[in-house]
């Protein structure tokens, strides 16, 4: 015969496998565990589990055991009603943040940045946990929006969750504009710089071809045909000017193409 204790015990053995067959907790979320219990009693909803026991049974089966140990005074000995509610509520005290620590946040970490204005609310409202008034939570979601945005808002006698959808909307027109003036001041600095570019480029060039050009006329300088005797002077200039040759004749001979008075190349061939 089976004794009432044994009779109860199989009768959770019983739940517990109906309630792991149909709830497939998530690991426990150990920074918030108020979602990870929310995520849970969705399941338990969905399964349509209401009682105590399949709830604390698959919960403490579900849960690895050096979480279980912050809460074992319950398991040790469980009461008869509210046993899930009572292990929750430790789990919660254990690793859950404190609402003093919480509200901290909301009022001074709690900050706009790259988020979307019914992002900041919903984390706001997160933080808040049904601790603050609508209106005082209204007015700290607003002064976290840009300035532009407060002033348009504040002008409008609207519940926040009205506003909040206005607030996206501005941001988002905002936003465009602000990413179009970017692109166009990066278009016309692309531009300047380009011109600037072309500009170096036109007065290196023109350093450079000046530059050229002094070399040619120093070496042309340097190069330039001298005077010079071909025989002994013995009769001065006047001597001088009879015998003279000049440099292009005596470089590269019949092919001189440069020649310039008074040279006597062609008389000189002529005479001999």
């Amino acid at each position: 015969m089976v004794s009432e204790g044994e009779d109860r015990f199989m009768d959770a053995e019983n739940m517990l496998h109906l309630g792991r067959l149909a709830v497939k907790p998530p690991p426990f979320w150990k920074p918030d565990p108020r979602l990870w219990f929310a995520q849970v009693e969705a399941q338990f909803a969905r399964a349509g589990i209401t009682t105590d026991d399949t709830k604390y049974y698959t919960v403490v089966a579900e849960i690895d055991s050096a979480i279980l140990m912050h809460a074992s005074d319950i398991i040790a000995s469980p009461s008869t009603t509210g046993k899930y509610e009572a292990l929750k509520e430790r789990l919660l005290a254990e690793f859950g943040e404190p609402t003093e620590k919480r509200l901290k946040r909301l009022f001074e970490s709690c900050e706009l940045n790259d988020k979307k204005p019914t992002t900041l609310l919903r984390e706001m409202k997160d933080l808040a946990h049904n601790r603050l008034d609508k209106s005082i939570l209204k007015s700290i979601w607003l002064r976290r929006l840009p300035l532009q945005v407060q002033q348009i808002l504040t002008t409008l006698d609207e519940d926040v969750e009205v506003l909040v959808k206005r607030a996206d909307s501005i941001m988002e027109v905002t936003t465009t504009n602000v990413v179009n003036a970017v692109n166009a001041s990066n278009n016309s600095n692309v531009e300047v710089a380009t011109i600037a570019d072309l500009e170096y480029r036109l007065d290196r060039l023109e350093q450079n071809n000046r530059n050229r050009f002094q070399r040619m006329r120093q070496v042309e300088r340097n190069s330039a045909p001298r005077l010079r005797p071909t025989t002994t002077v013995r009769g001065g200039s006047e001597q001088l000017a009879r015998d003279y040759i000049c440099w292009y004749h005596r470089t590269f001979g019949d092919r001189a193409t440069g020649c310039r008075s008074p040279c006597r190349f062609t008389q000189t061939r002529s005479e001999n």
